[in-house]
């Protein structure tokens, strides 16, 4: 698998890009109000104001952009298993670490922060404003050890504890965790027969876990097809230029609320990108490296940094709606930096544990 090994840890650009999606869409949640209310209340009057407000909606694909992690996941996965001593034992092991050790803090510093927040800033957390601050009331009153416990098993309670409700992804990153075993061993045909499976299952039940888990094959199936050499199948324009209409797609189907067609967009994307990172590479960009290397931590505790954004501002303009759109910029901005301190002094810190580990297996 020479391209793909050469190549391999450009792969991780994706995963930080579609990580600073996910903040902007989640800022824009938090700290904006945007979308329909937007129009109503302020309105686009010009020329200008189409193509900022068009910028903006073009971060609404924060969930397809979680689909991109599976997919990836199901890549990055099986690669490494693929490429170590194939024991469960310490496969479950480095995973368990791996995942673990920034969630634990995560979930510690969004209690903590759901907590004083509230606390100290009550007027933020009230039925019949708008959405955020209705599910923020909801996850305040539910804080408690049961919900706390769930959260450790990447459950929800009535909200997940701390209100950090990118935690859903984690439960089917460890439902793949659980079945990669069954996946790898029994092979590329069985693999196929299962996502068929899922793809009916899914179909008549609408087993949400079933769908994701299809994600995460694609992954794998994409493994298996750059196991060998390859070549372009175009001229590098023609990439950029799929890349940017299927971009775009996505945004539009999740704005018009065709779901499937948004993922399917989506799966068009990573397809696309995978095919021409991993045969032509890229040019390395520190930059996009350090946005790569922080994207779990990133991921994990921007929305506790959201959550103190918000508060801050509340006090500030004395406003609980915010039609301006400073405060979602400097929201992804403080989030960037917050979150690069704490990869920095937990994240890396777990890795550095990790490879001592495989230093003693190996």
């Amino acid at each position: 698998m020479q391209s793909s090994f050469n190549n391999f840890k450009s792969l991780h650009i994706i995963r930080g890009l579609c990580a600073l999606i996910v903040l902007i869409y989640h800022s824009k949640f938090v700290l904006w109000s945007g979308g329909n209310l937007y129009i109503k209340e302020k309105g686009v009057n010009n020329f200008f104001d189409y193509i900022i407000f068009g910028i903006d909606m073009l971060s609404s694909c924060g969930n397809q952009c979680v689909l991109l992690f599976f997919v990836l996941s199901g890549f990055v996965i099986y690669f490494s298993f693929n490429n170590s001593n194939k024991k469960l034992g310490h496969f479950y092991i480095i995973r368990v670490l791996r995942i673990y050790l920034p969630y634990l803090f995560s979930l510690f510093f969004g209690v903590v922060t759901l907590f004083i927040i509230v606390k100290l800033n009550s007027n933020i957390a009230v039925e019949g404003i708008r959405e955020y601050n209705s599910r923020l009331l909801l996850a305040y009153n539910d804080l408690s050890i049961s919900s706390v416990l769930k959260a450790l098993f990447f459950m929800q309670s009535k909200e997940y504890a701390g209100f950090n409700f990118a935690y859903w992804s984690l439960f089917h990153e460890a439902i793949f965790y659980l079945a990669f075993p069954i996946y790898y061993f029994l092979g590329f045909r069985v693999r196929i027969i299962i996502f068929l499976l899922f793809i009916v299952v899914y179909y008549f039940l609408r087993t949400e876990v079933l769908y994701y888990q299809l994600y995460f094959l694609v992954g794998m199936f994409l493994y298996d097809y750059y196991k060998t050499s390859r070549k372009l199948v175009a001229q590098k324009n023609f990439y950029i230029l799929i890349l940017v209409l299927s971009f775009v797609s996505t945004n539009l189907f999740v704005k018009m609320g065709y779901r499937y067609f948004a993922d399917f967009s989506a799966l068009i994307v990573i397809t696309v990108a995978f095919d021409y990172i991993i045969i032509n590479g890229i040019k390395k960009n520190k930059y996009l490296i350090k946005l790569a290397d922080m994207s779990y931590s990133l991921y994990l505790n921007h929305l506790a940094v959201l959550m103190i954004c918000y508060s801050i501002f509340n006090k500030l303009l004395n406003k609980v709606i915010f039609f301006e759109r400073y405060p979602y910029y400097l929201g992804v901005i403080v989030s960037l930096v917050l979150c690069y301190v704490f990869y920095f002094f937990i994240e890396k810190k777990s890795l550095i544990l990790i490879s001592k580990i495989k230093e003693k297996w190996s």
